[in-house]
């Protein structure tokens, strides 16, 4: 239904994997379930949709405020808007 938004993996080492989203419009993440407790950095401002088995909804992403999850969080990221967006997700395993 949607394109592969493009991921660059930055850091991957025993304490966290770090990569970079980016997503023109009509991009997605794919459906994906998180190994780890994470915490997102939008490098942009702007709407994502954040698609779960049980809903769907807008996430505001402000530029350079960070926000964190844990670990287990399955859901597709999707941006339906008309702009690009990026941000920067920081797994920590340890």
């Amino acid at each position: 239904m949607y394109d592969k938004a493009s991921s660059e993996l930055m850091i991957d080492n025993n304490d966290v994997r770090i990569m970079i989203w980016s997503f023109e419009a009509n991009q997605s993440t794919g459906l994906h379930k998180h190994e780890y407790d994470y915490v997102v950095v939008p490098c942009k401002t702007g709407q994502l949709n954040i698609i779960t088995e049980n809903e769907n909804m807008t996430s505001d992403l402000i530029i350079h405020q960070p926000y964190h999850r844990k670990k287990g969080v399955e859901h597709e990221v999707v941006n339906n808007g008309d702009s690009f967006m990026q941000f920067i997700e920081i797994e920590i395993k340890s």
